[in-house]
């Protein structure tokens, strides 16, 4: 499920649309003409919408809510289809994963951006040991943010390398569990791998252009593996109004 943005105002009109699809014998298959029970709640968990929906021929389903005009915080909605009998002697909570869904968004009352913010890591090169962030912010009349405050958050993840068409072979450090392969190929969602991550913060300042690059140098490894790398980073201009921008990248060991 998904809705057309994830913030909203007091009394807007919320588009929501569902897609559900079947995971069966490493198949992806249409759920057609199930039923399933649509809930959406405020943010104090008062009932907005309770009714029966029914998927499409596509298996989807859309709906339509205005907003109440004067309640803001996280808004939650769960679609629920009815139980299966063939999955009677499992525990409850394994049948509940695959036929309860949830989704949320946030009603907020905010001021419309007075300037745009664009963060961007070039590709980096198998092998690399440093990647460079372009941010850049612009006003909406053209005009840059010069010297705008500048915070980031930088985390790297050591992830795995699971090619499409490779699914019998492992790839990097196969002597330890790997509970992602799993999770990758065929969904299963047993997290018992733990991944070395590093993260670290600070701040700099775009130029009199509204610009900066920012290096980074990534975290050297005991075994060569692939990165997952994430920057966060937040813009503050002159008037006090701040913007966020996330930046993602996978660094590989080699080609």
């Amino acid at each position: 499920m998904f809705t057309d943005r994830n913030l909203y105002r007091p009394g807007e009109t919320v588009q929501l649309k569902g897609i559900v699809r079947r995971f069966l014998d490493n198949q992806i298959e249409l759920s057609l003409g199930k039923k399933a029970q649509l809930i959406i709640s405020d943010s104090a968990s008062r009932v907005l919408v309770d009714q029966e929906i029914i998927l499409s021929g596509n298996g989807t389903f859309d709906h339509t809510i205005n907003l109440p005009a004067e309640t803001v915080g996280r808004f939650r909605v769960k679609l629920i289809f009815p139980e299966d009998p063939a999955q009677a002697d499992q525990d409850s909570w394994i049948v509940d994963r695959y036929r309860i869904f949830n989704h949320s968004f946030n009603v907020q009352e905010f001021r419309r951006n007075a300037y745009e913010l664009s963060s961007k890591i070039p590709t980096p090169q198998p092998g690399d040991n440093n990647i460079t962030m372009n941010l850049e912010a612009t006003y909406y009349q053209g005009q840059p943010v010069k010297e705008g405050s500048v915070k980031w958050f930088f985390d790297t993840t050591q992830t795995g390398f699971y090619p499409d068409k490779y699914r019998d072979f492992l790839f990097g450090d196969h002597r330890k569990y790997d509970s992602w392969y799993w999770s990758h190929y065929f969904g299963y969602s047993d997290d018992r791998t733990h991944r070395g991550s590093s993260d670290r913060n600070g701040e700099a300042k775009l130029d009199s252009e509204g610009k900066t690059a920012i290096s980074f140098e990534l975290p050297k490894l005991s075994f060569p593996t692939a990165l997952s790398v994430k920057i966060h980073s937040e813009v503050t201009d002159a008037r006090d109004q701040t913007l966020s921008s996330s930046a993602r990248t996978t660094v590989h060991p080699a080609d």
